[in-house]
């Protein structure tokens, strides 16, 4: 007897059903992912944080955008007033190192009020050394740092604003002249500094988040650039050197990790 060979059994009336459901279902959930995603990232553009964007242009240099952005800012956020300030201070220094002539750029004494209203020097000190970190060859680094250094004495204590000094004083740069006097006065204060700085011995020494050579590279050294040394870590052999990791602050004011192996100890 032959037996006869089912076929597949036909999908019922109710089954197709249900699955143009399902299609449809998912269909929507996929529609409303894609719609909350772009409207989160177009809510972050709108809602990014000004200050950050200002601080972005003056890293960049696109200081233009960044002086009416700040100028706006100063109007409309009074309760970030100091910041604005100090981001305008070092704006209209990038003017002047820039050489930006534009007539139409807003121009404010930012200098002038951020002396008058930061009673605590906090916010000059910070912006004078954004100052030279986003422009380390300026010929006005002399004029501005004796002032700087006679009205702030005790931040000539601070090893971290060496770091800077220690940039500029390696500049090639021809500095405008400035009295003997001060020029005394701030080598005397250096020579007071006790703490321990290094000297780069090798091209592009990776700064890394962590005291690996895997781990993420945060910024590069020059040779010769003068670094920090904040504290040390465990010692390493790489290739034909053995060294200790050192957790440093560089010139560009990037805190990380370098290997010690080509470093120089500076006396």
């Amino acid at each position: 007897m032959n037996i006869p060979v089912l076929g597949p059994e036909p999908t019922s009336h109710n089954r197709k059903k249900e699955i143009l459901r399902n299609k449809v279902f998912w269909y929507l959930v996929f529609t409303v992912m894609i719609t909350i995603t772009l409207g989160w990232l177009v809510i972050q553009k709108f809602l990014k944080d000004p200050l950050v964007e200002i601080e972005h242009y003056i890293e960049t240099k696109k200081i233009s955008k960044a002086a009416v952005l700040n100028y706006k800012l100063l109007q409309k956020k009074p309760e970030h007033r100091l910041a604005l300030l100090m981001n305008g201070s070092i704006i209209n220094f990038g003017i002047r190192e820039m050489n930006i002539n534009n007539i139409h750029l807003p121009f404010f004494e930012y200098d002038d009020f951020l002396l008058k209203e930061d009673k605590t020097g906090v916010f000059i000190r910070q912006g004078f050394l954004r100052k030279f970190s986003v422009f380390p060859d300026s010929q006005y680094f002399l004029d501005e740092f004796c002032n700087f250094s006679m009205q702030y004495p005790e931040s000539l204590r601070n090893p971290e604003t060496q770091v800077i000094i220690n940039r500029a004083f390696h500049s090639k740069t021809q500095w405008n002249k400035v009295s003997d006097s001060c020029i005394s006065h701030i080598f005397h204060k250096m020579e007071n500094i006790h703490a321990v700085f290094a000297k780069v011995e090798g091209d592009n020494l990776s700064v890394r988040e962590k005291p690996s050579t895997k781990a993420k590279r945060l910024d590069k050294l020059k040779r010769h650039e003068i670094v920090l040394i904040k504290y040390q870590g465990d010692e390493e052999t790489i290739g034909s050197k053995k060294a200790k990791w050192n957790y440093i602050l560089n010139e560009n004011q990037v805190y990380g990790w370098v290997y010690g192996g080509y470093l120089q100890l500076q006396e």
